[in-house]
């Protein structure tokens, strides 16, 4: 898994029984020469990935990363589960990982982040080898999804909703992280204009711990780095925020500017001898 990741995995993870290990990270993502280490070292059958807007860190693999990550998992003949729930928000992205590897790559993404989050509707692209134990496992998980939700989604792909739908998430979020970046300008700030979320890392004034519960005082729910990392492994001092979260820009912008304001006024040095 990526040094930062998804926390439902992590829950998974622990429930399954299933031993995470943590690859550094880049502002690409995964490094892929950390990766072959990782390999070499555990032998995993799978490593999870988010290649476009990562979670938490917005993070998007260029072209020649996902090559490279490629062929180290097919060195190693690594399956790579690729999540890309949030792959359709930027309007020009690479190619998934699928596109290159079909043999290799299990693809997962969904309607959630750009359509609908009620229609509960995903899909799975396996390489053939893995598709008849998908089968097996998909109808004893749910034995099959909602007819009516899955005309609904069919329908609004075709007619062309789902193209709008997407176009008006990607123009709302770009004019709320211009908002976002005029209030936080001069903090580490790390996002995409069509990204539902950031990852603002602290100054070094802050312990996180002290500004987690500074944000709570004053009702701010941000998320921190520690729920996204397997238990016993070291947390960086950083938050995601998630922008598309207020109902409407006043919102966003009194939420940002608390923000702003916490980031400004770091507690009191309190060592002493």
């Amino acid at each position: 898994m990526e040094q930062l990741c998804y926390p439902g995995l992590i829950s998974i993870a622990r429930q399954q029984q299933i031993s995470l290990k943590p690859v550094m990270m880049d502002e690409e993502g995964i490094v892929p020469e950390s990766l072959d280490a990782a390999c070499r070292l555990y032998q995993p059958r799978l490593v999870y990935l988010t290649p476009t807007l990562q979670n938490p860190t917005t993070a998007t693999m260029s072209d020649a990363r996902r090559e490279s990550v490629i062929e180290v998992c097919q060195r190693h003949k690594v399956y790579i589960l690729e999540d890309d729930v949030n792959g359709l928000l930027p309007a020009t992205r690479p190619a998934p990982l699928v596109n290159l590897a079909p043999d290799r790559v299990i693809h997962v993404s969904g309607f959630a982040k750009f359509l609908a989050p009620g229609l509960r509707m995903g899909f799975v692209l396996s390489p053939e080898d893995l598709y008849p134990a998908f089968i097996r496992t998909l109808q004893n998980h749910s034995w099959m999804v909602s007819p009516l939700l899955s005309a609904l989604t069919a329908m609004m792909a075709r007619q062309g909703i789902a193209d709008g739908t997407l176009e008006q998430v990607r123009r709302d979020m770009a004019g709320r992280w211009q908002r976002v970046e005029k209030l936080l300008a001069g903090f580490d700030l790390r996002y995409h204009p069509s990204s539902l979320h950031g990852w603002l890392v602290l100054p070094e004034t802050w312990p996180l711990s002290k500004f987690l519960a500074r944000c709570a005082e004053k009702r701010l729910d941000v998320k921190s780095a520690e729920l996204f990392v397997p238990p016993g492994y070291p947390a960086i001092p950083a938050v995601r925020i998630a922008v598309s979260a207020p109902k409407d820009p006043t919102s966003l912008e009194h939420g940002i500017a608390t923000l702003a304001e916490i980031l400004a006024n770091p507690p009191a040095d309190e060592f002493t001898l």
